[in-house]
């Protein structure tokens, strides 16, 4: 879906970069926030068609930011990722996140993944 609203939130400013100029270079709408409350907060803003949230932020993390638009948007579209695969990755499941991404990904991994959400 060209043009779509991706919002990614992530503690990690190379993260927010990478995604801001790839998914911008895509033709999507780009939206970043630094951490759990901010992304919230953009949510609500933005209502972006698609969230790509890690897991492990300060103040409020990736599964905390899931349950929530969960509870009040059950079909939103939610990727979560995290460094450490595994028992991160079934949590982020589990509180709601329709698919996973393990960090390090290629741009292709990213890219099939934002196709298969759209």
């Amino acid at each position: 879906m060209p043009g779509a609203k991706i919002l990614v939130i992530d503690d990690e400013s190379d993260i927010r970069q990478f995604f801001q100029t790839l998914l911008t270079r895509l033709e999507y709408e780009a939206i970043t926030a630094e951490d759990g409350v901010a992304g919230l907060e953009a949510f609500y803003a933005h209502l972006p068609d698609l969230v790509i949230v890690d897991v492990f932020m300060p103040r409020k993390d990736g599964l905390e930011v899931i349950r929530e638009i969960r509870s009040l948007y059950p079909d939103q579209k939610i990727v979560a990722m995290a460094a450490i695969g595994g028992e991160p990755l079934i949590q982020a499941r589990e509180a709601g996140a329709n698919d996973v991404l393990p960090k390090p990904f290629g741009v292709q991994e990213l890219k099939d993944k934002i196709s298969a959400w759209l």
